[in-house]
């Protein structure tokens, strides 16, 4: 009974210790990489143009049909009720309107391709709209044709296995393989950029979704989509055969902790228990993966 006390005292500052997050895992993760791919996300974003420099005939793709909820209520009809979802927007100049607390407001005029006009009031005057402004739902095609520009022909190496079809459904990716990036267009409300590419070896298409600057969800950049380089070569310790198994996104007995991590990215959460064999670590996941580590070695699994 003693003897239990005893191992049971030892163990208690270990299995006291706070879980550990996801946010701490990809902190602990940070280095000097997260400097260099800070740069290159800079290298690769589109740059928004101030409300006061668009030009008459700037186009906008409409991501979802709630942004007629954002436009004052029109003598036409039809402009009020037909679906603008997946369609184009020309923005054709604007109007300033006295707010009730004396402000001259700006009122954005624009037009679809059939000719329907459509006026937003933002509640901003010309002064409040000398930096960039996002309108909900609507996704700026400049923005989309320079990242056309830069990254179209691109060889690079996709880092996420979360590919869609062209329908938008999810697919089967794989993950650290080269591709050729083909085109850019536009994404969703959520995420503003849709890159078409090819995997290199299988010769088959698909899509990633990548966040802008502006994007409410910042989890989608390039640095988190691509690696110019070969991310094999950084780890030159993992057989190939575990190496095939991280491509594929899949786990095997034996793996260690850094070959899963790359297999299926960061845990939500990390727990650490004390036991009489040795110390035994529990990762858990959004999706209801868990992975059980024994000194360092994955020994169980569910996925």
């Amino acid at each position: 009974m003693a003897a239990s006390l005893m191992l049971t005292a030892c163990f208690t500052g270990v299995e006291s210790t706070k879980a550990i997050t996801k946010k701490d895992v990809e902190r602990a993760y940070e280095g000097s990489d997260a400097t260099v791919e800070a740069d290159r996300d800079r290298l690769y974003a589109a740059t928004s143009a101030a409300f006061v420099e668009w030009q008459q005939g700037k186009r906008f793709f409409v991501t979802d049909d709630n942004v007629r909820l954002l436009f004052a209520p029109s003598a036409d009809a039809a402009a009020d009720t037909a679906s603008l979802q997946h369609r184009y927007l020309c923005y054709k100049g604007y109007s300033t309107d006295t707010s009730i607390d004396g402000k001259e407001c700006v009122v954005i005029a624009f037009a679809d391709d059939s000719g329907r006009e459509f006026q937003l009031p933002t509640g901003k005057t010309l002064d409040d709209l000398k930096q960039p402004y996002a309108i909900p739902f609507l996704i700026d095609m400049d923005e989309v044709l320079q990242l056309r520009s830069m990254l179209t022909g691109k060889e690079v190496y996709v880092k996420t296995p979360l590919w869609y079809d062209a329908e938008g459904n999810a697919a089967n990716g794989r993950r650290f393989v080269r591709v050729k990036i083909l085109d850019v267009l536009p994404g969703n409300k959520v995420f503003p950029y849709r890159l078409r590419f090819s995997d290199v070896e299988k010769g088959v298409e698909a899509f990633v979704y990548m966040s802008s600057a502006q994007s409410s969800v910042q989890n989608r950049t390039y640095t988190d989509l691509f690696s110019d380089t070969d991310v094999h070569l950084r780890y030159p310790e993992i057989s190939d055969e575990n190496w095939a198994c991280i491509v594929r996104g899949d786990v095997t007995i034996g793996m260690t902790k850094d070959e899963c991590r790359l297999s299926l990215g960061s845990p939500k959460t990390i727990n650490r228990r004390a036991t009489y064999d040795g110390l035994v670590e529990y990762w858990s996941y959004d999706n209801g993966v868990y992975l059980i580590f024994e000194d360092g070695l994955l020994a169980r699994y569910r996925k």
